[in-house]
């Protein structure tokens, strides 16, 4: 994995799982509820998930 596809792979599942979130915690709500504490419509902890999953399955996919 590269550098650009990495920043890609963050910032594109960073904005994803903040829509997500944002539409779980709007379901439960009953409203609009897209407050992630940041301000922005970006979660940094889903693109570091995503990122660490990315990694370790290029990582382990010779395993098999």
């Amino acid at each position: 994995m590269d550098v650009r596809e990495g920043v890609t792979s963050f910032c594109v599942y960073s904005v994803l799982g903040w829509v997500a979130d944002s539409l779980v915690r709007s379901a439960f709500a009953g409203e609009w509820t897209a407050d992630n504490g940041l301000g922005v419509p970006f979660s940094p902890l889903y693109g570091v998930g995503a990122f660490v999953a990315l990694f370790l399955a290029r990582r382990i996919a010779h395993w098999a």
